[in-house]
């Protein structure tokens, strides 16, 4: 793979993961009405596609990303 092909891959993980928090939050919202879940799902989905879209950019953009994981990592 050249080194062009590298810098313009877009992270599909990364997204799909995003697009499944933020469906999780729209999902306990409509089984359960929680507005808690869909106010995370949507907030938590949404910045983890915008890290992706950024790393998709510049693999070497990673303060979203890292930025968004560092309260998970703390807690355990």
């Amino acid at each position: 793979m050249s080194t062009n092909q590298k810098e313009n891959m877009t992270d599909f993980v990364s997204i799909a993961y995003a697009l499944t928090v933020t469906a999780g939050g729209l999902l306990g919202y409509i089984r359960a009405g929680s507005i808690p879940s869909l106010a995370a799902g949507v907030v938590c989905g949404g910045l983890m596609g915008v890290g992706a879209y950024q790393t998709s950019q510049d693999p070497k953009n990673i303060g979203l990303s890292l930025g968004r994981y560092l309260p998970d990592i703390t807690r355990s």
